[in-house]
Protein backbone atom coordinates (compact mmCIF):
# COMPACT_ATOMS: atom_id res chain seq x y z
CA UNK A 1 0.00 0.00 0.00
CA UNK A 2 1.44 3.26 -1.11
CA UNK A 3 2.06 5.94 1.41
CA UNK A 4 -0.13 8.77 1.53
CA UNK A 5 1.45 12.30 0.87
CA UNK A 6 0.91 14.69 3.55
CA UNK A 7 -1.25 17.23 2.35
CA UNK A 8 -1.29 20.88 3.76
CA UNK A 9 -3.87 23.38 2.07
CA UNK A 10 -3.47 26.50 0.51
CA UNK A 11 -4.69 28.52 3.79
CA UNK A 12 -2.13 26.59 6.29
CA UNK A 13 0.82 26.52 3.70
CA UNK A 14 2.10 29.82 5.13
CA UNK A 15 1.81 28.48 8.41
CA UNK A 16 3.28 25.18 7.90
CA UNK A 17 0.48 23.22 9.63
CA UNK A 18 -0.66 19.67 8.87
CA UNK A 19 -3.95 19.06 9.87
CA UNK A 20 -3.75 15.34 10.02
CA UNK A 21 -1.30 15.80 12.85
CA UNK A 22 -2.53 16.05 16.35
CA UNK A 23 -2.22 18.85 17.66
CA UNK A 24 -0.64 18.68 21.47
CA UNK A 25 -2.72 21.43 23.34
CA UNK A 26 -1.12 22.67 26.77
CA UNK A 27 -3.39 20.84 29.35
CA UNK A 28 -5.71 23.87 30.71
CA UNK A 29 -4.71 24.57 34.50
CA UNK A 30 -7.03 23.74 37.26
CA UNK A 31 -7.39 24.99 40.94
CA UNK A 32 -7.77 23.61 44.03
CA UNK A 33 -11.37 23.23 43.65
CA UNK A 34 -11.61 21.34 40.33
CA UNK A 35 -12.61 23.62 37.83
CA UNK A 36 -10.02 26.46 35.09
CA UNK A 37 -7.99 28.75 37.20
CA UNK A 38 -7.40 31.93 36.48
CA UNK A 39 -3.78 32.32 36.01
CA UNK A 40 -2.83 36.26 35.50
CA UNK A 41 -5.09 37.40 38.47
CA UNK A 42 -3.18 41.24 37.46
CA UNK A 43 -4.28 40.78 33.57
CA UNK A 44 -8.16 39.84 34.69
CA UNK A 45 -7.89 42.98 37.26
CA UNK A 46 -7.10 45.18 34.11
CA UNK A 47 -10.02 43.23 31.79
CA UNK A 48 -7.72 41.13 30.08
CA UNK A 49 -10.31 37.85 30.20
CA UNK A 50 -8.53 35.84 27.40
CA UNK A 51 -5.17 36.39 28.67
CA UNK A 52 -5.94 35.71 32.42
CA UNK A 53 -7.73 32.54 31.63
CA UNK A 54 -4.94 31.23 28.79
CA UNK A 55 -7.54 28.11 28.39
CA UNK A 56 -10.64 29.29 27.59
CA UNK A 57 -13.88 31.68 29.28
CA UNK A 58 -15.47 29.20 31.79
CA UNK A 59 -18.19 30.19 34.02
CA UNK A 60 -16.08 30.05 37.36
CA UNK A 61 -13.92 32.66 35.59
CA UNK A 62 -16.38 34.84 34.54
CA UNK A 63 -17.73 34.89 38.34
CA UNK A 64 -14.18 35.89 38.88
CA UNK A 65 -13.85 38.60 35.88
CA UNK A 66 -16.88 40.09 36.58
CA UNK A 67 -16.16 40.64 40.82
CA UNK A 68 -12.89 41.76 39.48
CA UNK A 69 -14.70 44.15 37.46
CA UNK A 70 -17.43 45.18 39.73
CA UNK A 71 -13.76 46.31 42.23
CA UNK A 72 -12.14 47.80 39.51
CA UNK A 73 -14.55 49.88 38.73
CA UNK A 74 -15.35 51.32 42.32
CA UNK A 75 -12.00 52.15 42.66
CA UNK A 76 -11.95 54.11 39.47
CA UNK A 77 -14.99 56.08 40.57
CA UNK A 78 -13.65 56.61 44.34
CA UNK A 79 -10.55 58.26 42.54
CA UNK A 80 -12.59 60.27 40.34
CA UNK A 81 -14.40 62.09 42.91
CA UNK A 82 -12.48 62.24 46.06
CA UNK A 83 -9.19 60.86 47.37
CA UNK A 84 -11.11 57.72 49.24
CA UNK A 85 -14.32 55.32 48.47
CA UNK A 86 -15.62 56.81 52.06
CA UNK A 87 -15.85 60.34 49.71
CA UNK A 88 -17.76 58.29 46.84
CA UNK A 89 -19.44 56.69 49.44
CA UNK A 90 -20.96 59.84 50.86
CA UNK A 91 -21.16 61.58 47.43
CA UNK A 92 -24.43 58.86 46.19
CA UNK A 93 -25.50 59.67 49.75
CA UNK A 94 -24.69 56.52 51.77
CA UNK A 95 -23.88 57.13 55.47
CA UNK A 96 -22.45 55.15 58.36
CA UNK A 97 -24.22 55.11 61.85
CA UNK A 98 -22.37 53.84 64.77
CA UNK A 99 -25.76 52.87 66.23
CA UNK A 100 -29.27 51.94 64.98
CA UNK A 101 -30.45 54.64 67.22
CA UNK A 102 -29.02 56.94 64.80
CA UNK A 103 -31.32 55.77 62.03
CA UNK A 104 -34.94 57.68 62.10
CA UNK A 105 -36.36 56.79 58.87
CA UNK A 106 -36.10 54.53 55.65
CA UNK A 107 -33.49 56.25 53.95
CA UNK A 108 -33.09 57.36 50.53
CA UNK A 109 -29.55 55.51 50.06
CA UNK A 110 -27.52 52.59 51.08
CA UNK A 111 -27.02 52.54 54.82
CA UNK A 112 -24.65 50.77 57.16
CA UNK A 113 -25.28 50.45 61.33
CA UNK A 114 -22.21 49.33 62.77
CA UNK A 115 -23.74 48.53 66.62
CA UNK A 116 -27.74 46.81 66.13
CA UNK A 117 -28.21 48.60 69.73
CA UNK A 118 -31.17 51.57 69.10
CA UNK A 119 -32.49 48.77 66.21
CA UNK A 120 -35.04 47.15 68.12
CA UNK A 121 -34.12 44.38 66.99
CA UNK A 122 -33.62 40.72 68.45
CA UNK A 123 -32.29 37.91 67.31
CA UNK A 124 -32.46 34.62 69.28
CA UNK A 125 -29.14 32.41 70.23
CA UNK A 126 -29.85 29.74 68.32
CA UNK A 127 -29.99 31.78 65.03
CA UNK A 128 -25.66 31.83 65.12
CA UNK A 129 -26.34 27.77 64.78
CA UNK A 130 -27.17 27.05 61.60
CA UNK A 131 -27.50 23.47 62.30
CA UNK A 132 -30.69 23.95 65.32
CA UNK A 133 -31.86 26.07 62.27
CA UNK A 134 -31.69 22.95 59.66
CA UNK A 135 -33.01 20.86 62.70
CA UNK A 136 -36.36 23.15 62.90
CA UNK A 137 -36.43 23.67 58.91
CA UNK A 138 -36.41 19.95 58.06
CA UNK A 139 -32.76 18.83 57.47
CA UNK A 140 -34.23 16.29 54.54
CA UNK A 141 -36.22 19.39 53.03
CA UNK A 142 -35.00 20.47 49.47
CA UNK A 143 -33.80 24.21 49.01
CA UNK A 144 -32.56 26.72 46.27
CA UNK A 145 -28.79 26.15 46.39
CA UNK A 146 -26.71 27.79 43.76
CA UNK A 147 -23.82 26.98 42.03
CA UNK A 148 -21.90 30.44 42.25
CA UNK A 149 -20.00 29.25 38.81
CA UNK A 150 -23.04 29.32 36.40
CA UNK A 151 -25.14 31.41 38.90
CA UNK A 152 -28.48 28.56 38.60
CA UNK A 153 -29.57 25.91 40.96
CA UNK A 154 -28.28 22.69 41.51
CA UNK A 155 -29.51 19.40 40.29
CA UNK A 156 -30.94 17.69 41.03
CA UNK A 157 -31.91 19.84 44.02
CA UNK A 158 -29.30 19.38 47.55
CA UNK A 159 -31.57 19.09 50.84
CA UNK A 160 -30.84 21.57 53.32
CA UNK A 161 -28.69 19.04 55.02
CA UNK A 162 -26.46 18.24 52.34
CA UNK A 163 -25.30 21.81 52.30
CA UNK A 164 -25.13 21.93 55.42
CA UNK A 165 -22.60 19.12 55.36
CA UNK A 166 -20.53 21.02 52.68
CA UNK A 167 -20.58 24.17 54.63
CA UNK A 168 -18.89 21.84 57.77
CA UNK A 169 -15.82 20.83 54.95
CA UNK A 170 -12.97 23.13 55.11
CA UNK A 171 -13.13 25.25 52.10
CA UNK A 172 -9.56 24.35 50.75
CA UNK A 173 -11.41 20.49 50.15
CA UNK A 174 -14.72 21.89 48.15
CA UNK A 175 -15.52 20.67 44.85
CA UNK A 176 -16.86 24.41 43.95
CA UNK A 177 -18.52 27.28 45.74
CA UNK A 178 -22.32 26.95 46.61
CA UNK A 179 -24.33 29.62 48.04
CA UNK A 180 -27.91 29.51 49.76
CA UNK A 181 -29.62 32.93 49.91
CA UNK A 182 -33.87 31.52 49.62
CA UNK A 183 -34.19 29.58 52.80
CA UNK A 184 -37.34 31.70 54.38
CA UNK A 185 -37.79 30.68 57.80
CA UNK A 186 -40.97 32.71 59.09
CA UNK A 187 -42.29 29.42 60.23
CA UNK A 188 -39.95 28.07 62.04
CA UNK A 189 -39.34 28.76 65.78
CA UNK A 190 -36.29 30.76 64.87
CA UNK A 191 -37.80 32.84 62.55
CA UNK A 192 -41.01 33.61 65.09
CA UNK A 193 -38.51 34.32 67.63
CA UNK A 194 -36.30 36.90 65.59
CA UNK A 195 -37.84 40.40 65.45
CA UNK A 196 -36.73 42.54 62.46
CA UNK A 197 -35.74 46.55 62.64
CA UNK A 198 -38.38 48.61 64.22
CA UNK A 199 -37.47 50.84 61.47
CA UNK A 200 -38.56 47.91 59.18
CA UNK A 201 -42.06 46.66 61.00
CA UNK A 202 -43.34 50.20 61.01
CA UNK A 203 -42.88 50.52 57.46
CA UNK A 204 -43.72 47.07 56.19
CA UNK A 205 -47.14 46.81 54.04
CA UNK A 206 -46.94 43.08 54.20
CA UNK A 207 -47.80 43.61 58.04
CA UNK A 208 -51.37 44.42 56.72
CA UNK A 209 -52.18 40.98 54.82
CA UNK A 210 -53.84 39.07 57.12
CA UNK A 211 -52.42 35.32 57.72
CA UNK A 212 -51.86 32.41 56.21
CA UNK A 213 -49.84 34.77 54.02
CA UNK A 214 -46.40 34.04 51.58
CA UNK A 215 -43.69 35.45 53.72
CA UNK A 216 -40.06 37.15 52.25
CA UNK A 217 -38.98 39.04 55.30
CA UNK A 218 -37.08 36.67 57.52
CA UNK A 219 -34.34 35.00 55.42
CA UNK A 220 -31.34 33.38 56.66
CA UNK A 221 -28.46 33.02 54.01
CA UNK A 222 -25.74 30.67 54.34
CA UNK A 223 -22.96 31.33 51.76
CA UNK A 224 -19.75 29.68 51.65
CA UNK A 225 -16.27 31.06 50.94
CA UNK A 226 -16.00 32.78 47.53
CA UNK A 227 -19.34 33.30 46.99
CA UNK A 228 -20.58 35.56 44.20
CA UNK A 229 -23.96 36.46 43.87
CA UNK A 230 -24.60 38.20 40.39
CA UNK A 231 -25.72 42.55 39.81
CA UNK A 232 -29.49 41.99 40.31
CA UNK A 233 -32.34 44.48 41.51
CA UNK A 234 -34.62 42.63 44.39
CA UNK A 235 -38.15 41.29 43.20
CA UNK A 236 -40.79 44.03 43.18
CA UNK A 237 -38.12 46.81 43.77
CA UNK A 238 -37.96 45.89 47.44
CA UNK A 239 -35.98 47.29 50.20
CA UNK A 240 -33.75 44.89 51.81
CA UNK A 241 -32.14 44.69 55.06
CA UNK A 242 -29.10 42.23 55.82
CA UNK A 243 -27.29 41.44 59.35
CA UNK A 244 -24.63 39.84 59.34
CA UNK A 245 -24.24 37.10 62.46
CA UNK A 246 -20.95 35.60 61.08
CA UNK A 247 -18.55 36.57 58.87
CA UNK A 248 -17.88 38.35 56.15
CA UNK A 249 -19.65 40.35 53.06
CA UNK A 250 -18.66 42.76 50.78
CA UNK A 251 -21.57 44.85 48.51
CA UNK A 252 -21.25 46.79 45.37
CA UNK A 253 -24.17 48.92 45.07
CA UNK A 254 -25.35 51.50 42.25
CA UNK A 255 -28.08 53.98 41.83
CA UNK A 256 -31.22 53.14 40.46
CA UNK A 257 -30.79 55.97 37.68
CA UNK A 258 -32.86 55.51 34.66
CA UNK A 259 -29.77 55.06 32.63
CA UNK A 260 -28.73 52.01 35.31
CA UNK A 261 -32.62 50.92 34.76
CA UNK A 262 -32.71 50.92 31.13
CA UNK A 263 -29.04 48.90 30.71
CA UNK A 264 -29.92 46.23 33.31
CA UNK A 265 -33.42 45.59 31.76
CA UNK A 266 -31.03 45.42 28.12
CA UNK A 267 -28.74 42.88 30.07
CA UNK A 268 -31.50 40.64 31.34
CA UNK A 269 -32.89 40.14 27.53
CA UNK A 270 -29.53 39.70 26.22
CA UNK A 271 -29.62 35.66 25.20
CA UNK A 272 -26.06 35.67 26.35
CA UNK A 273 -26.13 37.58 29.80
CA UNK A 274 -23.82 35.61 31.59
CA UNK A 275 -20.73 36.50 29.00
CA UNK A 276 -22.51 40.49 29.14
CA UNK A 277 -21.85 40.99 32.55
CA UNK A 278 -18.69 42.22 31.80
CA UNK A 279 -20.07 44.89 29.57
CA UNK A 280 -22.81 45.80 31.65
CA UNK A 281 -20.37 46.45 35.14
CA UNK A 282 -17.90 48.76 32.36
CA UNK A 283 -21.48 50.75 32.07
CA UNK A 284 -22.91 51.42 35.39
CA UNK A 285 -21.25 54.54 37.24
CA UNK A 286 -20.50 55.26 39.84
CA UNK A 287 -20.46 51.90 41.65
CA UNK A 288 -19.49 51.85 45.88
CA UNK A 289 -18.06 49.15 47.83
CA UNK A 290 -19.70 48.65 51.54
CA UNK A 291 -17.71 46.30 53.30
CA UNK A 292 -19.81 44.67 56.22
CA UNK A 293 -18.21 42.41 59.72
CA UNK A 294 -20.19 40.51 61.83
CA UNK A 295 -23.02 43.00 63.95
CA UNK A 296 -23.20 45.07 60.95
CA UNK A 297 -26.60 45.72 59.70
CA UNK A 298 -26.97 47.19 55.69
CA UNK A 299 -30.39 48.91 54.66
CA UNK A 300 -30.78 48.88 50.29
CA UNK A 301 -33.18 50.86 49.17
CA UNK A 302 -35.97 50.45 46.77
CA UNK A 303 -34.48 49.71 42.88
CA UNK A 304 -30.38 50.01 44.19
CA UNK A 305 -28.16 47.67 41.80
CA UNK A 306 -26.06 45.44 43.81
CA UNK A 307 -24.15 42.41 43.57
CA UNK A 308 -22.60 40.18 46.50
CA UNK A 309 -18.96 38.75 47.67
CA UNK A 310 -18.80 36.78 50.23
CA UNK A 311 -14.99 36.48 51.41
CA UNK A 312 -15.60 33.91 54.40
CA UNK A 313 -18.41 31.62 55.45
CA UNK A 314 -20.96 33.80 56.29
CA UNK A 315 -24.64 33.65 58.19
CA UNK A 316 -27.26 36.68 57.58
CA UNK A 317 -30.55 37.28 58.41
CA UNK A 318 -32.22 39.37 55.92
CA UNK A 319 -35.34 39.91 54.29
CA UNK A 320 -37.54 42.02 52.07
CA UNK A 321 -40.53 44.94 52.07
CA UNK A 322 -42.81 46.82 50.24
CA UNK A 323 -43.20 50.83 51.84
CA UNK A 324 -44.48 54.15 51.10
CA UNK A 325 -41.13 55.51 50.32
CA UNK A 326 -40.63 53.09 48.07
CA UNK A 327 -44.01 52.95 45.91
CA UNK A 328 -42.57 54.56 42.76
CA UNK A 329 -39.37 52.77 42.12
CA UNK A 330 -41.18 49.65 42.94
CA UNK A 331 -44.19 50.10 40.39
CA UNK A 332 -41.44 50.95 37.76
CA UNK A 333 -39.11 47.51 38.90
CA UNK A 334 -42.63 45.47 38.54
CA UNK A 335 -43.60 47.24 35.42
CA UNK A 336 -39.98 45.89 34.36
CA UNK A 337 -40.07 42.36 35.68
CA UNK A 338 -43.58 41.92 33.43
CA UNK A 339 -41.95 43.18 30.04
CA UNK A 340 -39.30 40.87 30.93
CA UNK A 341 -41.85 37.88 31.83
CA UNK A 342 -40.17 37.04 35.26
CA UNK A 343 -42.35 33.68 36.56
CA UNK A 344 -44.65 34.52 39.05
CA UNK A 345 -42.91 32.57 41.72
CA UNK A 346 -39.77 34.87 41.38
CA UNK A 347 -41.93 38.04 41.77
CA UNK A 348 -42.83 39.90 44.56
CA UNK A 349 -46.03 37.63 46.63
CA UNK A 350 -49.15 39.81 46.63
CA UNK A 351 -47.65 42.85 45.22
CA UNK A 352 -50.92 44.65 43.50
CA UNK A 353 -52.95 43.00 46.71
CA UNK A 354 -50.97 45.32 49.14
CA UNK A 355 -50.85 48.25 47.36
CA UNK A 356 -54.44 48.25 47.86
CA UNK A 357 -54.35 47.44 51.40
CA UNK A 358 -52.01 50.40 51.84
CA UNK A 359 -53.92 52.73 50.77
CA UNK A 360 -56.99 51.51 53.09
CA UNK A 361 -54.24 51.90 55.96
CA UNK A 362 -53.92 55.60 54.88
CA UNK A 363 -57.75 56.54 54.67
CA UNK A 364 -58.02 55.04 58.36
CA UNK A 365 -54.97 56.75 59.49
CA UNK A 366 -56.15 60.47 58.11
CA UNK A 367 -59.92 59.78 59.12
CA UNK A 368 -58.88 58.98 63.16
CA UNK A 369 -56.26 62.20 62.69
CA UNK A 370 -59.54 64.35 61.59
CA UNK A 371 -56.91 66.69 59.76
CA UNK A 372 -54.24 66.13 57.37
CA UNK A 373 -52.04 68.07 59.15
CA UNK A 374 -51.73 65.85 62.21
CA UNK A 375 -50.39 62.82 60.07
CA UNK A 376 -47.75 65.08 57.71
CA UNK A 377 -46.48 67.24 60.69
CA UNK A 378 -42.55 67.81 59.64
CA UNK A 379 -40.44 68.33 56.77
CA UNK A 380 -38.63 64.90 56.86
CA UNK A 381 -42.42 63.39 55.92
CA UNK A 382 -43.40 65.58 53.00
CA UNK A 383 -41.60 63.21 50.98
CA UNK A 384 -44.03 60.31 52.30
CA UNK A 385 -47.12 62.92 51.32
CA UNK A 386 -45.70 62.89 48.08
CA UNK A 387 -45.08 59.21 47.38
CA UNK A 388 -48.57 59.07 48.89
CA UNK A 389 -50.20 61.02 46.30
CA UNK A 390 -48.80 58.91 44.06
CA UNK A 391 -49.87 56.11 45.02
CA UNK A 392 -53.47 57.43 45.08
CA UNK A 393 -53.07 59.17 41.85
CA UNK A 394 -51.81 55.48 40.07
CA UNK A 395 -54.46 53.63 41.77
CA UNK A 396 -57.15 56.04 40.49
CA UNK A 397 -55.85 55.38 37.20
CA UNK A 398 -55.67 51.51 37.50
CA UNK A 399 -59.09 51.42 38.68
CA UNK A 400 -60.41 54.02 35.94
CA UNK A 401 -58.32 52.07 33.09
CA UNK A 402 -60.12 48.43 33.86
CA UNK A 403 -63.80 50.20 33.78
CA UNK A 404 -62.98 51.93 30.98
CA UNK A 405 -61.32 48.77 29.37
CA UNK A 406 -63.89 46.63 30.63
CA UNK A 407 -66.29 44.94 27.40
CA UNK A 408 -68.63 46.96 25.61
CA UNK A 409 -71.13 44.13 26.14
CA UNK A 410 -71.01 43.20 29.74
CA UNK A 411 -71.46 40.01 31.10
CA UNK A 412 -73.32 39.32 34.31
CA UNK A 413 -72.14 41.56 37.42
CA UNK A 414 -70.69 38.63 38.85
CA UNK A 415 -68.63 37.91 36.05
CA UNK A 416 -67.60 41.71 35.43
CA UNK A 417 -66.98 42.24 38.90
CA UNK A 418 -64.67 39.30 38.96
CA UNK A 419 -62.79 40.29 35.87
CA UNK A 420 -62.43 44.33 37.06
CA UNK A 421 -60.59 42.81 40.37
CA UNK A 422 -58.18 40.13 38.86
CA UNK A 423 -57.25 43.53 36.44
CA UNK A 424 -56.61 45.71 39.08
CA UNK A 425 -55.52 42.71 41.49
CA UNK A 426 -58.27 43.68 44.27
CA UNK A 427 -58.03 41.25 47.81
CA UNK A 428 -60.89 38.92 47.69
CA UNK A 429 -63.88 40.66 49.93
CA UNK A 430 -62.68 44.18 49.31
CA UNK A 431 -65.33 45.89 48.03
CA UNK A 432 -64.81 48.57 45.00
CA UNK A 433 -67.15 50.56 46.93
CA UNK A 434 -64.79 50.80 49.53
CA UNK A 435 -61.99 51.30 46.97
CA UNK A 436 -63.89 54.01 45.99
CA UNK A 437 -64.52 55.73 49.29
CA UNK A 438 -60.99 55.48 50.08
CA UNK A 439 -59.78 57.30 46.70
CA UNK A 440 -61.81 60.04 47.88
CA UNK A 441 -61.13 60.60 51.52
CA UNK A 442 -57.59 60.74 50.08
CA UNK A 443 -57.66 62.33 47.17
CA UNK A 444 -59.56 65.21 49.57
CA UNK A 445 -57.20 65.15 52.03
CA UNK A 446 -54.11 65.31 49.93
CA UNK A 447 -56.10 68.22 47.59
CA UNK A 448 -55.97 65.96 43.86
CA UNK A 449 -59.97 65.59 43.78
CA UNK A 450 -58.88 67.81 40.28
CA UNK A 451 -56.55 65.40 39.45
CA UNK A 452 -58.47 63.59 37.33
CA UNK A 453 -58.13 60.10 35.41
CA UNK A 454 -56.90 60.22 32.14
CA UNK A 455 -58.85 61.43 29.37
CA UNK A 456 -61.29 59.10 27.62
CA UNK A 457 -64.18 59.19 25.09
CA UNK A 458 -67.58 60.41 25.89
CA UNK A 459 -68.64 56.28 25.16
CA UNK A 460 -65.96 55.20 27.55
CA UNK A 461 -67.05 57.63 30.19
CA UNK A 462 -71.01 56.56 29.15
CA UNK A 463 -70.01 52.96 29.66
CA UNK A 464 -67.91 53.36 33.10
CA UNK A 465 -71.03 55.61 34.80
CA UNK A 466 -73.20 52.02 33.87
CA UNK A 467 -70.58 49.90 35.26
CA UNK A 468 -70.36 51.91 38.75
CA UNK A 469 -74.02 52.00 38.89
CA UNK A 470 -73.82 48.15 38.42
CA UNK A 471 -71.31 47.43 40.64
CA UNK A 472 -70.53 50.45 42.87
CA UNK A 473 -73.08 51.06 45.36
CA UNK A 474 -73.36 53.55 47.74
CA UNK A 475 -70.77 52.60 50.48
CA UNK A 476 -71.83 52.31 54.12
CA UNK A 477 -70.44 54.67 56.98
CA UNK A 478 -68.06 51.94 57.92
CA UNK A 479 -66.76 50.46 54.99
CA UNK A 480 -63.15 52.20 55.67
CA UNK A 481 -63.68 49.51 59.47
CA UNK A 482 -64.40 46.41 57.18
CA UNK A 483 -61.11 43.73 57.44
CA UNK A 484 -60.10 42.31 54.35
CA UNK A 485 -59.80 38.56 53.67
CA UNK A 486 -57.16 37.06 52.51
CA UNK A 487 -56.78 36.44 48.71
CA UNK A 488 -55.63 33.16 46.83
CA UNK A 489 -52.44 31.94 48.44
CA UNK A 490 -49.50 32.55 46.04
CA UNK A 491 -45.87 30.69 46.34
CA UNK A 492 -43.35 32.86 45.85
CA UNK A 493 -39.40 32.42 46.10
CA UNK A 494 -37.08 35.11 46.44
CA UNK A 495 -35.37 36.07 43.28
CA UNK A 496 -31.61 35.99 43.02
Amino acid sequence: MRASKTFICRFCSGTGTDLFTPVQRPKRPRSQHGRPAVTDYARLHEGDIGGALRGGTCAGALSEAARAAAERRAQSWAKDATSDAGGLAAHLGILVYGTGGELQRMPDAPCVVLDPDGLDMHIPHRAYHPEEVGREYGLERHCEVLDVASQSELHPRWSLGQYLDYLATAPALRQRVLNLISLEISRTPTGRAFVVPALIRRADWASLYPEPRPHVDKYYLLSGAGSWTSWHIDFGGSTVFYHVLRGKKRFYVSPPTERHLQLYERWQRDPQQALRELDFVEELSPIAVIDLDAGNTLFIPAGWLHAVYTPADSVVLGGNILHLGGVVMQHRVFQMENRLRVLPKYQFPLFRELHWLALRQYALALREARTPGAVFQTSAVDSERQHLRWLVKHLRDQLHNALTSAPAESPNPTELHTLLRDRIGLPRRVQLADVQRWLRVLEEALDTAHEHAPESTKAERKRTRRFEKQLLPSPSADALDATPCRSTRIRSEKRV
